[in-house]
C-alpha cells in the first residue's frame, strides 16, 4: 500500500479500481474519521481560491490612502 496522497483518479488507477469505487470508499472512509461538525471557518477567501480580473484603486481625496473601489 502506497502511503503517498492521491487524488481518486490515479488512487483508483493504481489500485485497478473505477474511480466510483474509489469516491464511495473516500466518503466512507471520511464519514467515520471526521468529526461530526465541520471547523469554523473565517468567512473570508481560502488561500486557494483565485481573483478574476484586476483591482481598480482609487485614492480617497480626504484621507490620502489608496481603497479598492472594483475587481474589473
Amino acid at each position: 500500500m502506497s502511503r503517498r496522497a492521491h487524488t481518486v483518479v490515479p488512487a483508483g488507477r493504481d489500485l485497478g479500481l473505477s474511480w466510483p469505487i474509489v469516491q464511495c470508499c473516500l466518503e466512507e472512509y471520511a464519514a467515520k474519521a471526521l468529526p461530526e461538525t465541520p471547523p469554523e471557518t473565517s468567512g473570508g477567501r481560502d488561500r486557494d481560491e483565485t481573483r478574476r480580473g484586476k483591482p481598480v484603486w482609487k485614492q480617497n481625496p480626504d484621507t490620502g490612502k489608496w481603497e479598492r473601489v472594483a475587481d474589473a
